[in-house]
Order: C-alpha cells, then sequence, then structure tokens
C-alpha cells in the first residue's frame, strides 16, 4: 500500500462523529514505493508519521530466477542478484527439496551480479536458490519449481495441407493432430486446448453447435478461411463468438503492413517496433465489420488478423495460392503463440500480492475441488473447471512463501511455487519533511510522549478556563454583599 491508500484505508476505522479527535499514527521506514500524488492530509484527521530507520543498510538479495537457455537436453537457470554495498562476489546454493544440488559464487559488477545452474531438460525440481546475508532475511532465498511439462492439445480441422502447422507446433510441447472435417471424431473436440478452421469451405450446424460449445468451456479458437467459402455458414460461426461477420471479397494485391505489437499475442516477441520488413501479401481478402482488435492489418488499414480472448479470426485465405504469409517472418511467432497461451503455462514462480491466474492440465470430477497446501497451510484458490483443464486464480492467499501442493482429493497433482515481492529490498528512502503531518517523530516513545505533552497542556487551559470563571463568581459575590 502507498500513503493514499493507507490513509483511505485508515478512513474507514475512524468514528463517524465530527466532533471526535482522530489520530492516525503511521510507523515505518518510508521506503520510496510509499510514495503517492497526494501530499495533502485528510480532512479533520492528525496524521502523526514515526520514521524507523535500520541500522544496517547493506544487503544483497535474490531478485529473479529464470530459464536463460533451454536445450532438448540440458537447461540453463540463471539468478540475478543485487546489492545496496560494494560487493566482489557470494556464494549462491542450489536445493532440491532438501538436497543441495549445486553451489557457485556470484560475481557482481556495478552491484548487480549473476549465476548460472545446468540442469536436466527432464528433471522435475523443487528448487530453493539461497544465500548467506545478514541484512534483509526474506530475499536470502527465492523458491521455483519445475515440474513436468504440460503439451496444449492442439486440433486442425481442413482439407487443407496442415505440414506448416505440425512444423510450428513440435512434438515436445505440443500435442498436435489434424483430420479433415468427413474423417472428424467431434469427441475429440473437448478435450482440446486450440482448435484451428483451415481454409474450411463449408461450416455445419454440427460443427458450429460442438466449436460453440468447446469456446464456452475455455477453449481457443482460429479461423482461417478459404477463398470459397458459404458467407452466411461463416457468419452464423463468427456471431457466436461476436466477431461479427465475413462481408464482401475483394480482390487487389494487398501488403499486410499494420502490426499492433503491444497486443497480447505478441508479449515478448519483438525486441522493439519494426518498420524496416519484407512485408506479406494477400491477393484476396473479406472485408468484415467485426469489433475484435486488430492484431494485424492490411495498407489500407483493413483487417489481416483480428481476436480477443483466445478467438482469432483471419480476413484471408494463407495458402500459397492467395499469399505468401506463410513464408513470412510472422507466421511462427503468430500461431505458435495462439498455441502457448491455449494453456496458460506455469512460470518457475509466481510473486505474491498481485492477482495470478494459471491452467491445470487436468480433467477433474465434478464434485471435487482444487486445494493449495503446504506444511499444515491449507486454502481453496477461487477455481473453474473445463472439459480438459481447470483454471486457477489467486487474490489474497497464499500470505506465506514457499512450494505449495495442489491437491485433488487428498493426492499432489501439481507444485507450485510463491515467493514474496522484493520491492522491500530496495533500501531508498523517502523524506518525511514532505509529508503533510501534524507531527513527525524517529520513536514510537517520543510520539506518544509528545502527545501525552499536548494532552497536559489542554487538560492545564480547561483548568485556567474553569479558575477564571470561579474568580469571576467569587468576585460578583463579593461585590454584592459588600455593597
Amino acid at each position: 500500500l502507498n500513503l493514499d491508500e493507507i490513509q483511505l484505508k485508515a478512513n474507514n476505522f475512524f468514528s463517524k462523529n465530527t466532533n471526535a479527535i482522530k489520530n492516525l499514527i503511521i510507523v515505518s521506514d518510508f521506503q520510496k514505493r510509499l510514495a503517492s500524488g497526494n501530499k495533502d492530509a485528510i480532512g479533520k484527521v492528525q496524521k502523526h508519521v514515526v520514521k524507523l530507520s535500520a541500522i544496517n543498510l547493506e544487503n544483497v538479495s535474490i531478485d529473479s530466477i529464470y530459464v536463460s537457455k533451454n536445450g532438448t537436453e540440458n537447461i540453463e537457470l540463471t539468478a540475478s542478484l543485487s546489492a545496496t554495498n560494494e560487493i566482489q562476489s557470494i556464494p549462491v546454493s542450489l536445493y532440491d527439496d532438501d538436497k543441495l544440488i549445486a553451489k557457485t559464487s556470484a560475481v557482481f559488477e556495478d552491484d548487480k551480479g549473476k549465476v548460472t545452474f545446468t540442469l536436466s531438460a527432464n528433471d522435475v525440481v523443487n528448487g530453493q536458490v539461497i544465500i548467506s546475508d545478514s541484512g534483509i532475511t526474506y530475499d536470502n532465498h527465492l523458491f521455483f519449481n519445475i515440474n513436468e511439462i504440460e503439451r496444449p492439445n492442439v486440433l486442425v480441422i481442413g482439407e487443407a495441407s496442415s505440414e506448416y502447422l505440425r512444423r510450428i507446433y513440435p512434438e515436445n510441447e505440443f500435442l498436435f493432430t489434424s483430420f479433415s472435417l468427413k474423417n472428424l471424431n467431434f469427441r475429440d473436440i473437448e478435450s482440446q486446448n486450440l482448435i484451428i478452421l483451415n481454409e474450411l469451405e463449408k461450416i455445419t450446424t454440427s460443427l458450429v453447435a460442438s466449436i460453440s460449445s468447446f469456446v464456452s468451456n475455455g477453449g481457443n479458437l482460429v479461423v482461417i478461411p478459404s477463398n470459397n467459402i458459404d458467407i452466411n455458414e461463416y457468419s452464423t460461426l463468427l456471431s457466436r463468438f461476436s466477431l461479427g461477420a465475413l462481408m464482401e471479397k475483394v480482390s487487389a494485391e494487398t501488403k499486410i503492413t499494420q502490426i499492433t505489437f503491444s497486443h497480447p499475442l505478441y508479449d515478448n516477441v519483438f525486441e522493439k517496433n519494426i518498420d524496416n520488413f519484407d512485408y506479406p501479401q494477400v491477393t484476396e481478402f473479406f472485408k468484415t465489420n467485426s469489433k475484435a482488435s486488430k492484431i494485424l492489418g492490411y495498407q489500407n488499414g483493413e483487417p489481416f488478423l483480428l481476436g480477443t480472448n483466445g478467438i482469432y479470426l483471419f480476413t484471408a485465405s494463407i495458402a500459397n495460392q492467395n499469399s505468401n504469409f506463410k513464408q513470412s517472418p510472422l507466421i511462427v511467432p503468430t500461431f505458435y503463440k495462439m498455441g502457448v497461451n491455449s494453456l496458460k503455462r506455469q512460470g518457475l514462480y509466481h510473486t505474491m500480492g498481485g492477482q495470478i491466474r494459471m491452467d491445470i492440465a487436468q480433467k477433474i470430477a465434478k464434485d471435487h475441488i482444487l486445494r493449495v497446501s503446504k506444511d499444515g497451510l491449507d486454502f481453496i484458490p477461487q477455481q473453474r473447471s473445463h472439459a480438459n483443464k481447470v483454471s486457477l486464480t489467486f487474490n489474497e492467499n497464499p500470505f506465506e512463501d514457499g512450494i505449495y501442493d495442489i491437491l485433488e482429493n487428498g493426492n499432489s497433482i501439481k507444485k507450485i511455487s510463491f515467493n514474496y515481492p522484493r520491492n522491500e529490498s530496495d533500501l531508498q528512502f523517502m523524506d518525511i519533511n514532505n509529508i503533510a503531518s501534524e507531527s513527525q517523530q524517529s520513536s514510537i516513545a517520543a510520539l506518544f510522549q509528545d502527545l501525552e505533552n499536548d494532552n497536559s497542556v489542554t487538560e492545564l487551559w480547561k483548568w485556567f478556563v474553569i479558575l477564571a470563571v470561579l474568580f469571576i463568581l467569587m468576585e460578583v459575590l463579593i461585590i454584592k454583599y459588600l455593597n
């Protein structure tokens, strides 16, 4: 919470009596992360700040850990560290559960250090990176875990060749299948994570019903039209997902020049916006009245690819006869991210303090719920069951860092790691003179002594008034009776 949020929260606890004296005491080290835009004191509340100062400001923290190299046999994990003081190096240990599996030293340059560990690509690890430092202790360790790889199910439906898609979705990362519409087993649809309708000319009512049910259960969909489609059948399908309709066909060679780099589909794909690019093109495309977000667009502003919430629509065939999009550098990241995003993969760890969402590729019984547990700490996260996965959302829980078990009916099906946010490790502090307050103290004892003195002055003032009134009455009585 920043100072504004603290004040708003405190207001909820004060008496509603406008005549009551209200004191808000804020005790903190006042790191800069608490700063807020509002420098005014809250109305009719006397704010007092007590700044506690640490004796030792030297600290080394483990800031993050990430996969820096992902090979077929080995992976490399890199841990990033930072220091508030000059330091040459520090030993860093890597544990799997309670077993020490690696130890090395992180060398620092400009208060930043890194260390890399090599692990087998197939290892399941309940990991913890640990350093020994006498500063802040919570950032001396960082939990992470590597579970068995969950592969999204990708199904391609269509008569057109899907070999280019098979190459984009490798077997070690995805479960890829492809069928023509006449050979499709409709019962396979509900077990998929991503379905690609690949250049179908006709879309049957039974397919529309099955796809609609699939999407309503959390599935992702990509629609690629052919050049010769039944527009009414496509419109029936697209209207189910608020994607509008495909309209008249435009026959004109048109380049695809607009890229929405900020779209979630391209998160972490491009290092920077690209304006010098060999843009792909199409010979024919369909206009659309869809209001969905444009991801890729033509030079005339019309959308080539649009979509939202895991539902994507191409407005042109990408067959070689109509487009060179398959030869474009855009095709791999576009379809690959569609596949990856269809099953929200768990990272190495999650940082507490914000909303966290993840998917568990697990079909559970209707009367079952997933619990999260660690060493006697047990809670039920917000969850939604789909045909082939369970979506979990973490808001307030957990309160403690560590590696937790995700349990179904008492059995562990997966591990998940949580860590405290590292912003407490940034030992930069506010100038409390810039905070509007009644008083500023360096200790709680000094504050209460100051408040007690103020109350004493207030009580003496009352006695002076009472005595003054008594003396006036005595004077009136003396004058009255003496006269």
